[in-house]
């Protein structure tokens, strides 16, 4: 029987770090101006005369040899950059790129300046950490990386840093640990600059140093303080990446890279999963009138904006927007056109899949391998990822034997262009695993799931919608082995991420609702169950286009989760709003199905009728 391991928490600090300077290069690397973070910044500040007045000063008076000051003033700079970076605000902090550029080019250069006139050996950091984000950061990870995405504000006065460490607020109740960090510097390591910034501080007092954002130290040791209740974290600052992860980087870099930086940026940040953030970048390229007299990077970003719209579960809205593109380009005969067009129905394709729209799908999945594959240079790499999704489509006609053929050709071909760790094999044995599942081959599904999860954990970042989706396949696969409260733990795991990362009407949200509420259901927890049934349902029925089984699930649990062990509806018996609401529900249901009776008449009169029972059970029990 195959064992879960559990190796998210040390690998993924390495993941984060990766973004992290990927970000930091591109964000340095985009042609920025003062003008427009100005009226950034204004705009944000609209309604703070004071801010304004120092953003009048800053326009006037600003130059580079200033930023570290104007970075270390309460001013509407550190506020707007510090909060985006503890948000992870990409869009805020390429609008502040100017401002980022020249922090970074004067901490490096004062680096420089310093090292040969002065010796920093060791620095302090003192703060609070929740429980959570020490154990997972902290305590569990010796030996890993502690990565920081910001830029980190140290000291070397250790008493002021045992100050902020706040060990003397805390008491035997609370949930934060204190910490005090202790910084070893005495290994020079040009990638992460630090300076001694006292005397261009606009506090001289505090002896602070500066690290540039995305500093990478690893955890050496940590020791507990009984006298003072504080935690000692000892780091070093480090560019020793892991041998995997530097390959995979350095793959990362060749594969976003584009000739336009900004395209670049999303080509990253669609990697880190901000899709909406991704589509404004695209929005604000195609807007920009030295890119668009170019007709090829207006399709090849028409291309990934469709995909994008995929991404977002907007899958109605990404086939008309690729529809057309391949409209617009098929009046071009060049070679080069072609392989945007595959590209194109590839991600035509994924968007068919999605609304279930199966033989469409497997059509343009093969006419983009039909182009690919005759094309004079063959994109190796894009056969292989069409083989996976053509795969996907047979999981879907349930020709599981043919999925797995093309899972392992693809497979195949990704293990000899891609790195070890890379998201694009994680997603390989995601499908395979799922093709085990057809197959009731519980213990190999499995396996391959927890290959994914491995992968994803030194690939992804934490907060990344496939990773979601590998926590719910591996619930599903606990249910089907009976493991009722572990599939419970994962399913909720991965509710709980896809609420932080998805919008509020993603069709995945509402499948991980139904999940959970079917096993309430099994565990007798009834008001629970009803609870994630109506708000399953809600979602459901505003993509009505997308009509499928799922729906019927819903509505046929819906009606159980109102019966008692006996069969009954005395639950019910004390009117409740959980049953008023369930009653609108029905009755909203009702009214859908009679409108769209034209998508599947048969289908949905059964659905009809069962509706109709469980709203006269529900109705005969409140009286």
């Amino acid at each position: 029987m195959h064992q879960l391991s559990y190796p998210e928490d040390t690998n993924r600090q390495e993941a984060e770090s990766m973004y992290a300077l990927l970000l930091r290069d591109l964000l340095i690397e985009i042609e920025s101006n003062k003008e427009e973070m100005v009226t950034f910044c204004r705009q944000k500040c609209a309604n703070d005369t004071t801010q304004l007045r120092y953003i009048q000063d800053f326009e006037n008076t600003y130059a580079p040899s200033q930023t570290i000051n104007w970075y270390t003033r309460d001013t509407f700079l550190y506020r707007l950059l510090n909060k985006a970076l503890r948000d992870q605000d990409i869009a805020t902090l390429y609008s502040l790129r100017y401002f980022i550029k020249d922090l970074h080019l004067q901490l490096h250069n004062e680096y420089i300046s310093q090292q040969q006139s002065e010796t920093i050996t060791t620095v302090y950091r003192g703060q609070l950490m929740s429980d959570e984000e020490f154990d997972k950061r902290i305590r569990c990870n010796v030996g890993g990386l502690f990565s920081v995405y910001s830029f980190l504000s140290t000291t070397f006065n250790k008493r002021l840093a045992i100050l902020y460490a706040g060990n003397h607020n805390r008491n035997d109740t609370s949930s934060e640990q204190s910490v005090l960090f202790h910084i070893d510097l005495n290994k020079p390591i040009t990638k992460f600059p630090y300076a001694n910034i006292s005397t261009l501080s606009a506090f001289e007092a505090e002896d602070e140093i500066l690290f540039t954002m995305g500093a990478v130290f690893r955890i050496v040791s940590i020791k507990k303080r009984d006298k003072d209740c504080c935690w000692n974290v000892y780091l070093q600052l480090t560019n020793e990446e892991d041998k995997e992860l530097r390959t995979l980087t350095g793959y990362m870099r060749k594969e976003i890279k584009q000739q336009n930086p900004l395209f670049t940026l999303i080509n990253l940040v669609r990697h880190m999963a901000n899709y909406e953030q991704a589509e404004k970048f695209c929005q604000l390229l195609l807007k920009d009138p030295s890119f668009i007299n170019e007709f090829s990077s207006v399709c090849n970003i028409k291309n990934v904006l469709g995909c994008i719209y995929s991404d977002m579960g907007q899958h109605a809205k990404a086939t008309e927007w690729l529809k057309k593109l391949i409209n617009d380009i098929s009046v071009h005969s060049s070679p080069f056109y072609y392989i945007i067009v595959a590209h194109a129905y590839n991600h035509l394709a994924v968007a068919y899949l999605h609304q279930n729209e199966r033989d469409k799908a497997l059509e343009c999945f093969r006419t983009a391998l039909d182009i690919v594959s005759n094309s004079t240079n063959p994109d190796k790499m894009g056969i292989a990822t069409l083989y996976s999704n053509i795969g996907a489509v047979y999981i879907e006609q349930k020709r599981i034997s043919e999925a797995l053929e093309m899972f392992e050709k693809s497979l195949e071909i990704h293990s000899r262009l891609v790195p070890s760790n890379h998201p694009s094999l994680a997603s390989l044995h995601n499908s395979i695993a799922t093709a085990y599942i057809f197959q009731d081959d519980y213990d190999d599904a499995l396996e391959h799931y927890d290959k994914a999860r491995q992968i994803q954990c030194s690939s992804l970042q934490s907060h990344h919608p496939d990773i979601a989706a590998v926590y719910y396949n591996i619930a599903t696969v606990l249910l089907k082995k009976d493991d009722l409260l572990k599939a419970l733990e994962m399913y909720n795991k991965s509710l709980e991420m896809r609420l932080k990362i998805l919008s509020p009407d993603h069709l995945d949200i509402a499948a991980s609702y139904t999940a959970v509420s079917l096993i309430e259901q099994i565990r007798g927890n009834y008001n629970e169950a009803l609870k994630g049934f109506n708000q399953a349902h809600q979602i459901r029925v505003n993509d009505f286009k997308n009509y499928h089984v799922d729906i019927d699930v819903i509505y046929k649990n819906l009606a159980e989760a109102f019966r008692a062990e006996d069969g009954s509806f005395a639950i019910l018996k004390q009117p409740s709003k959980l049953m008023e609401e369930a009653l609108i529900q029905v009755k909203k249901a009702q009214d859908m199905l009679t409108a769209y009776q034209k998508v599947n008449f048969p289908k949905i009169m059964q659905d009809l009728m069962g509706i109709d029972l469980i709203k006269k059970q529900i109705e005969a029990t409140k009286k």
